[in-house]
C-alpha cells in the first residue's frame, strides 16, 4: 500500500464500559452491572457516573459515585417490581475532558410460575435411593432451581442446582427410611 497516512497523537482522557453491557432476567426486583473506567495516556482525573433515563421508580445507586480511572463502580438499579419490557438507561461518566455514555439495556421478564412437580410425588414411598425428579416444563424457562431438604422450610439444602432441563438425578445415595422434600 503507497497511500499517504498521517498519524496523530491523542489526548490523555478515560475510557467508560460496563460488564455486563446487557441483562436479561426475571424481574426478582434490582438488578447489577460494573462500570469500568479505564484510562487512556495516564489520564487520572477523577470520573462522576450518573444514570439518565432510568427505569420508572427505579433507584440508582453506584457505589462509588466517584471513580478514579483504573477503577470499578458497581451500579445497583433496585425497586424494579412490577416492570416488564425492556430499558435502556445511559451510564454518563463526566470529567475534566467531558461526557462519555454507555447504554445499559434491562429486559425484564415475567416471574414464572413454579413448575408441577412430577415425580417423585408427594408422600411417595419406596424411592429410589438415587432418584430422578422430574417437573413439567414452564413456558419460556431457559433453566430451573431444584432443592433437597430433610424439611419444609428447606433449612438446611442437602441439594441444589440449577439445570436447563425438566428433571436431574441425584448422584449421592440417599439415607434409607428417611423423609426428603424437594422443590
Amino acid at each position: 500500500n503507497n497511500q499517504d497516512i498521517t498519524i496523530e497523537s491523542g489526548l490523555p482522557n478515560y475510557t467508560l464500559s460496563l460488564d455486563p453491557s446487557s441483562v436479561t432476567e426475571c424481574n426478582d426486583g434490582s438488578v447489577q452491572t460494573t462500570v469500568e473506567v479505564g484510562s487512556f495516556m495516564a489520564f487520572a482525573d477523577r470520573v462522576t457516573v450518573i444514570l439518565l433515563n432510568k427505569p420508572p421508580g427505579s433507584v440508582v445507586n453506584f457505589v462509588p459515585a466517584i471513580v478514579v480511572p483504573g477503577n470499578t463502580s458497581t451500579l445497583t438499579i433496585s425497586n424494579l417490581g412490577g416492570l416488564l419490557g425492556t430499558y435502556n438507561p445511559t451510564v454518563r461518566g463526566t470529567s475534566t475532558t467531558g461526557n462519555q455514555d454507555e447504554i445499559f439495556t434491562i429486559t425484564l421478564n415475567d416471574i414464572a410460575e413454579a413448575p408441577v412437580l412430577d415425580s417423585p410425588f408427594d408422600g411417595e414411598v419406596n424411592v429410589d435411593l438415587r432418584p430422578t425428579l422430574a417437573w413439567e416444563t414452564v413456558s419460556n424457562a431457559t433453566s430451573y432451581d431444584y432443592q433437597v431438604s430433610l424439611n419444609t422450610s428447606f433449612n438446611p439444602i442437602l441439594y441444589s442446582g440449577t439445570v436447563t432441563n425438566n428433571n436431574i438425578l441425584i448422584n449421592t445415595l440417599l439415607d434409607n427410611a428417611t423423609t426428603y422434600y424437594w422443590r
